[in-house]
């Protein structure tokens, strides 16, 4: 098994996981100090807008990064962007 299925395996372990093609996961991380895969993990969200309120919740903890918002039953990303990069 390969590291990101062995994540993917971690997560859906996860206590507020649940098997739904409408559940989303979130992702965030400073670019210059990623953690990769899991342990950028945020938290699951029910919609995508409940997803997007997490980002904005979290964002004081990122300097300069990015954020990724994907669906939990095939990971695809939907939605993602920088966190810090105005100026």
């Amino acid at each position: 098994m390969g590291q990101a299925a062995r994540e993917y395996t971690l997560m859906i372990g996860h206590p507020e996981y649940k098997k739904c093609d409408e559940r989303f996961v979130v992702f965030m991380h400073d670019t210059y100090y990623p953690s990769g895969g899991a342990k950028d993990f945020i938290g699951f969200a029910d919609t995508l807008a409940e997803a997007s309120q997490m980002v904005e919740q979290n964002k004081e903890n990122v300097v300069l990064g990015e954020y990724h918002i994907a669906k939990a039953s095939t990971m695809e990303i939907v939605e993602q962007g920088q966190i810090g990069w105005e100026n």
